[in-house]
């Protein structure tokens, strides 16, 4: 961005064509007009002469590629005092025809980086229910389910959620005149610092290692799969290590031991849903998210995976996997990020800028038309569009949710209601009481 913004490519505007052919337009009447006046005044050659310069000069000004300039020059100074930057004073001229305003959302319509909210984690009920067998001399038998829910959210992280966020990350730890510095995302670096915990970073073959330093547990980062745009997902393979001081580091309930190998996975809920077992989420898990999504919250999901080292036989007990750590460090990401248990949601909010709306207003003043751009959810982009003015208070908003690539059409739902809608025409939109407004998400 920034050699695109300081070394950019020169764009021809056609201005610059028109320019062009208008000075050879010039040239060639300059030409014609220099060969009558020297041709009608031949009886007077030295005033001919001086009188055929001066009409070349009134035809092709020759300041006026100096004029182009100058105004240019002006402009940016103007610009300047708004506090506006100009580097490429030559492109003040188009923007006078932009019509068109693109925004991002995050660090540009809202506050740079992301503020920590809250977390909720899901909390695993037994329910019993009876049912009949079928027959008058057996009695009716009893059927233990387990029911997943939502806990109330909480500022403080704990258990798994909190180990998740302290080791799925790619940060790294670095000291700088004794001072010690996370270099990395900068959600990742917010994240990690709610939960207190320390990072020791590894060199070499060495591997980077979390420690908690209020109960003494650490954990070895073993292998890290970077963020990916397509999967929306960042995993971490970990393993347990020895408490310091030689202490217990079974933590709450004996949970965590060193033939003990976790999987972390975060991403967005949409893609933890498709890798997490069906019976560890929710049933009211799309709603949790719709509901966060349209009050402005950020939210990362979390799953985690328990993977016993030991013979690579497949069964480690009480459904857990197992199998040689040598194995586990060879998997693809597909067999990595499978088969999670959803632990719960992070929450961040992004507060807006105050001096967005202002700016939005003038632009629609300039009758430039806004639009954003954000690889957030589709409902947390359209809160930061209301509360800007970009979309209007009572304006309906249709979401593009699929596109059928069979019969070339998108497929669009109420943002409301979530109802399938038909998209009206040109004519029907002019004459609706509350404008519409349309909202596409890219796959």
């Amino acid at each position: 961005m920034l050699r695109e913004m300081f070394y950019g490519k020169p764009k021809k505007f056609q201005f610059d064509v028109e320019v062009s052919i208008v000075m050879l337009i010039l040239l060639c009447y300059s030409i014609f007009s220099f060969s009558m006046t020297i041709y009608f005044l031949n009886s007077q050659p030295v005033y001919g002469f001086f009188f055929a310069i001066y009409v070349v000069a009134s035809s092709l000004p020759p300041l006026l590629p100096t004029v182009f300039i100058v105004s240019e020059g002006i402009s940016a100074e103007r610009l300047l005092r708004k506090r506006v930057a100009v580097t490429d004073p030559h492109r003040i001229l188009m923007a006078g025809k932009v019509r068109v305003a693109f925004f991002d959302k995050t660090g540009t319509l809202t506050e740079q980086g992301l503020d920590f909210h809250s977390v909720v984690v899901t909390t695993a009920t037994a329910a019993t229910a009876a049912t009949a067998t079928g027959t008058a001399t057996v009695s009716d038998s009893t059927t233990t389910t387990t029911k997943v829910k939502f806990d109330e959210p909480t500022k403080v992280p704990t258990g798994a959620i909190a180990r998740g966020m302290g080791v799925c990350h790619g940060l790294k730890q670095i000291i700088q005149e004794g001072q010690v510095t996370l270099l990395g995302n900068a959600i990742d670096r917010k994240m990690f610092e709610v939960t207190r915990f320390t990072l020791q970073s590894g060199y070499g073959t060495t591997a980077d290692v979390v420690l908690d330093a209020a109960t003494g547990q650490r954990w070895a980062i073993l292998k890290q799969f970077d963020f990916d745009t397509k999967r929306k997902t960042q995993s971490v393979i970990v393993q347990s290590l020895a408490a310091d001081g030689g202490g217990s580091s079974s933590g709450s309930g004996g949970e965590e031991n060193n033939n003990v190998v976790y999987i972390y996975t975060k991403g967005t809920g949409e893609a933890l849903k498709t890798i997490c077992l069906p019976e560890t989420i929710p049933s009211n898990f799309d709603e949790a998210v719709s509901v966060s999504a349209k009050s402005g919250v950020y939210q990362i999901s979390m799953g985690l995976r328990r993977v016993v080292v030991g013979d690579g036989n497949g069964d480690g007990g009480d459904g857990e996997t197992s199998m040689t750590l040598a194995q586990l460090l060879t998997c693809t990401r597909d067999e990595i990020e499978t088969a999670l248990t959803f632990v719960g949601f992070i929450n961040f909010t992004n507060p807006m800028k105050a001096q967005t709306p202002a700016v939005i207003q003038q632009l629609k003043d300039g009758d430039i038309r806004t639009v954003m751009i954000s690889g957030d959810h589709v409902l947390t982009a359209l809160y930061i569009a209301r509360l800007s003015g970009m979309v209007h208070a009572e304006s309906r908003v249709y979401v593009g949710k699929h596109y059928d690539t069979a019969s070339h059409t998108v497929h669009w739902v109420d943002e409301e209601t979530g109802q399938p809608v038909t998209l009206p025409s040109w004519t029907q939109l002019q004459q609706l009481d509350n404008p519409v407004e349309l909202a596409f998400i890219g796959h």
